[in-house]
Formats: C-alpha cells, structure tokens, sequence
C-alpha cells in the first residue's frame, strides 16, 4: 500500500485495497512492471487502466502495442490521446531520421542544457542498427558504407558532429533533418553501395512510403499509443524498434514529468526471431529507464518466445531489470519456465494455473501476494473486447 500510489486491485487473503507507486525510487530500486499471462488472461484491461490511471497522475504515458492495436484506440480517444498507427495503409508517420534527445539527461529541461556527447553519432547508430533488421548477414564492409552514407546525408543538411549545427543561427530552431528517401538518394550515387538502396525502396516508392516521411502527428501529447498491428514479419521488428526508439527519445526529453513507456508483447523485440542488436538496445532501455526518469511496463504471453533468442538471456535480462512483476493465468509448462526465476512454490505454481480473469500473484523480490485486478465501469467500457460487452451494445444502441 503506497502512499501517492495508484490503486491496482484487492488483496485475494484479506480484500484489502493495493496500491503501487511505480516512480517512488526509495523504495524499489527501479519501477519497471513486467507482466505474464495466457492470452484472454485480462493483461490488455489491467495494462490499459494502470497506464490511464498513471496519466490522471500527470504522468506521460507511451504505449507500443504490436498486435491488437485497435484494443487500445477507445481509452486512448476517450482521454484525448494520440493514436498512430503505423504501417504501409496509414498515412501515419514518425520521422525516422529526425534527432530528438538534445537533452544532456533526464532532467535536463529544467536547464535547458544540451548534451555534449554528438548527437549525430549517436542517430547514426541506431539508424544502422534498424537497417540491420532488415538486412540480414550484414559484412563490415558494408556497415562502413551505411555509417559513411549516414554521415553523407545529415551533411547536406548542414547537420555534423558538432551539436551547434543541430540549430538555425538563432541558436533555438531545429534545422530540417533528413528523410529516407534522402539517404536512398546518397547510397545510390556510389556503385558500391547501390545494392544498400534496395532495403529503403519500399520507404521511398514501394508499400511502405508513409512511414519513410516526416512526423506528421502530435508527439507532444502526454498519451500517445503507437498501433503496429498487421505489419508484415519483415517489416514488424524494424517498425517496433524505431517506435521504441521514439518512446526512449520522449522519456529523456519529459524526465520531470516522468514517462511510462508500455510495450505489450515486448518478446517480440527478444524472441528467436529478432535480431541481438535489436534484443540488446531493448535490455539496455529496460535497464537504464529509470535513470532517464521513466519506468517501463513490459507484457507478454509467449514465456517461451521471450527466452528463445541466445539461450533467453535478453528475455532474462527484461526480467532481472523488472523489480515488480505480475503472473497471471497461464498454463503449467509456461509457468514452469518462470518457477526458479521468480522464487515460486510449488502451492504457487498452481495457484497461477488456476487464477481467473484479471486476477494474478504481484511478486515484488520475494514478497508474493495474490491481487485481484479491478476496472471502474467507465474504464472497463473503454477497454472491453468481450464479443457479448460488444453485441449487448449493439443491441442497446440499436433500440
């Protein structure tokens, strides 16, 4: 029970009221939530409504949803939220190339500082990682030509290593920054790196050229759900890491507000499938965003996937660097994979198996309490998804 906490459910031993304060930093080390269960286990509800609640805190909330995007899409309009979605049939789009982080740390707004470390350097790298999503079996020889390409383009705009050359001579204004159709025309010129091009093409006239232009959508609003849903399997790792990326750049910029980044189904950024770079950049975040004064709220159903790539040590990793946790309804074998992770008993074990919806054990260090998630009216009729909630509506509204 925190004092200043948002409430989150009844204790299931004594019905009495819990409530976390996931930013107080005297007392949990950090305040990243993970979150397991079975599909239909009632993680989107509990998820959505600790984000919402957070926001009436006047906390900013970003929430990366790569599957069922459109759950989110009533609570996000009901608080008057920004709701993208991104992909080749949106006309949705989060510049890619633009530099976001100026600031020299979490809480630098109150001063207006700006980093020292150069900004370009530090775009160019993750411009290169999200190529390599894409682009499998990279050499070294091509990665030079990628950062060299990179530094070419941003050049053009007046823009190198130098942090003063971010701005116009007021010294205030950002100057424009590239767009992808502007590296695809630097890798072109040059023979060498002509079969580099070919990855951008469909960001600059293939499917997906919505999402290779400039931010058109309001990045300042404090709750703003990015919807990846129905993304190709090609195009789905690199879209859910640049979202990603997005999220990490607002939480530096709002340290004193303090952000929460949500990413439901985040095993997808960690699973067989991705790519270590990918994996590493995504543990790193989970690590670090309390010091950029944010936390991170993390589910996932798919316990296996989320220990498939490199013998689960990223997956592990999310773990280790989540102090408080949520297990809800889920099979034997799922809960198993968590059993010596987690320090749960045998009496645990199948007390998870058992739980019904919205219901969970709140495991925070080697304290395990048994909570019962609860919803008000209004927020359960933002968020249902059950099809007899949705026919009764219909029904109701058809009268």
């Amino acid at each position: 029970s925190d004092a200043g906490g948002i409430f989150v459910g009844l204790n299931l031993y004594n019905r009495s009221p819990a409530f976390m304060d996931f930013f107080d930093d005297y007392k949990y080390t950090n305040g990243n939530f993970a979150a397991f269960g079975s599909s239909g286990a009632g993680k989107s509800t509990m998820l959505q409504c600790i984000a919402k609640r957070l926001r009436e805190q006047g906390r900013k909330i970003i929430c990366v949803v790569p599957e069922k995007g459109h759950e989110y899409r009533p609570l996000c309009e009901a608080v008057g939220g920004q709701f993208i979605k991104l992909g080749p049939s949106s006309p949705d789009c989060i510049g890619l190339m633009e530099i976001r982080r100026l600031g020299a740390n979490a809480y630098s707004a109150r001063t207006g500082e700006i980093r020292r470390e150069s900004l370009l350097a530090e775009k160019v790298s993750w411009l290169s990682v999200w190529y390599s999503l894409q682009k499998r079996g990279l050499t070294e020889e091509d990665r030079s030509y990628i950062d060299a390409s990179l530094i070419e383009c941003y050049g053009r705009f007046g823009i190198t290593f130098d942090n003063a050359s971010l701005f116009l001579e007021d010294g205030v204004t950002l100057k424009e920054t590239p767009v992808i159709k502007d590296w695809y025309d630097v890798l072109m010129e040059k023979p060498e790196t002509k079969h580099l091009a070919v990855v951008l093409t469909r960001y600059v006239s293939g499917s997906a050229a919505s999402m290779g232009g400039r931010t058109n959508v309001d990045t300042d609003n404090p709750y703003i759900v990015i919807d990846l849903t129905g993304l190709s399997d090609d195009l789905q790792l690199a879209a859910v890491y640049a979202a990603t990326g997005f999220a990490t750049d607002v939480i530096v910029q709002n340290g004193d507000v303090g952000t929460a980044l949500l990413s439901d189904e985040l095993w997808k950024l960690l699973g067989a499938n991705s790519n270590p770079l990918a994996a590493g950049f995504v543990q790193e975040m989970v690590k670090t965003i309390r010091g950029l004064g944010g936390i991170a709220i993390t589910s996932t159903q798919g316990m296996q996937d989320l220990f498939g790539l490199d013998g689960g040590k990223y997956g592990k990793g999310i773990l280790d660097s989540s102090r408080i946790k949520l297990v809800m309804q889920m099979e034997e074998q799922e809960a198993r994979l968590i059993q010596n992770v987690l320090n749960l008993s045998e009496d645990e074990v199948r007390q998870i198996t058992r739980f019904r919806r919205g219901e969970g054990l709140l495991c925070i260090g080697y304290n395990h309490v048994p909570v019962q998630f609860h919803a008000t009216q209004k927020e359960y009729d933002a968020i249902t998804t059950s099809p007899t909630d949705l026919r009764t509506r219909r029904k109701e509204g058809g009268r």
